[in-house]
């Protein structure tokens, strides 16, 4: 191992480049055509590669904006039970009738029955990251996507 690397790749550059095409068109489909605030199409394809192959039972979203990224981890993992969570619901455009949606912080809901290795934790909720996989961690889960887009040229606060 190099003294730059962590751990070893999950996947290969070849199964990533191999799933491209399929992303490309299911990215065709979003329903939502502009996302402004949320995430863009490099983002996507991390999130649904990543939550295709971890292929998870149960999914916590921490963060909704307008339900974009609820609509990509329902494609990734159909068979998921997803929970998503947002202090303000009503900013959502696509809602999902399978998803539990949530209107708490992550912290103020008990996990720990669907926490462990066949769960994934996505957070795009604008929290501290190091507190949140603290929490993660808590509660039992293995498995963390953090996604944040920050405006252009905007520096993340250090206060």
């Amino acid at each position: 191992m190099k003294a730059n690397e962590i751990g070893q790749n999950p996947w290969t550059r070849e199964q990533m480049t191999a799933d491209v095409q399929e992303f490309a068109e299911l990215y065709s489909k979003r329903p939502l055509q502009q996302n402004t605030g949320g995430m863009g199409a490099p983002h996507m394809f991390a999130t649904w590669f990543i939550a295709r192959r971890l292929a998870p039972e149960f999914i916590v979203e921490s963060g909704i904006w307008r339900g974009q990224s609820t609509w990509l981890l329902e494609q990734a993992c159909p068979d998921a039970e997803i929970h998503s969570i947002d202090l303000y619901l009503d900013k959502r455009i696509y809602i999902s009738p399978r998803v539990h949606y949530h209107d708490s912080d992550f912290t103020e809901i008990d996990w720990t029955d669907i926490a462990g290795p066949r769960a994934l934790v996505f957070f795009d909720d604008h929290q501290d990251a190091y507190n949140r996989l603290m929490q993660s961690y808590w509660f039992g889960f293995e498995h963390v996507i953090f996604e944040d887009n920050y405006p252009l040229g905007k520096a993340i606060s250090t206060r």
